[in-house]
């Protein structure tokens, strides 16, 4: 599915210092977690789709349950949370190619595998993530996995803002 971009509400959900200083603190509380295949538990495991569920939901932010992988294949669930993150009412498309990132934007790569990052803003902007192998991190876009393999691009909003342009 092609999301379509739509107007972007003036007010995005992660637009109050608060509400960034929580979604900072939370992504550092996952950070050093090992990969698990559909795991969200911090400390123990996490994949990149739950990962970034949960911590949007430990920032505060109202989030519907993020879809079970289960036996999807692999580049089929991305097209699954693709679909998800357009049509689940906390998120607005962004158009592509993605050059204005903000903090708390949900990020669809495809590195061989669907692949959802989190993007932390700061210098660079950073990225929140984790992958097979390798612990819940922090990479900046410049990461050259990331180069040219980014899918869509999603923003949490207020639920009362999204205005389909």
């Amino acid at each position: 599915m092609n999301a379509q971009p739509v107007t972007i509400p003036a007010h995005a959900w992660f637009r109050t210092p608060e509400r960034v200083a929580a979604l900072e603190a939370a992504a550092a509380a996952w950070l050093g977690t090992p990969y698990c295949q559909s795991g969200a538990i911090r400390g123990s495991g996490a994949s990149c789709h739950r990962l970034a569920g949960a911590v949007l939901a430990d920032a505060g932010f109202p989030l519907p349950p993020v879809p079970e992988r289960g036996a999807t294949l692999k580049r089929d669930y991305q097209a699954t949370m693709i679909e998800w993150l357009a049509m689940c009412g906390a998120f607005v498309p962004l158009a592509l190619p993605f050059d204005r990132p903000e903090i708390g934007d949900v990020l669809v790569a495809d590195l061989g595998i669907g692949h959802i990052g989190l993007c932390l803003g700061g210098v660079g902007p950073q990225m929140l993530q984790v992958l097979r192998g390798q612990p819940v991190h922090i990479t900046t876009f410049a990461d050259p996995r990331l180069q040219g393999r980014l899918r869509a691009s999603f923003r949490p909003i207020e639920r009362d803002e999204v205005t389909h342009g």
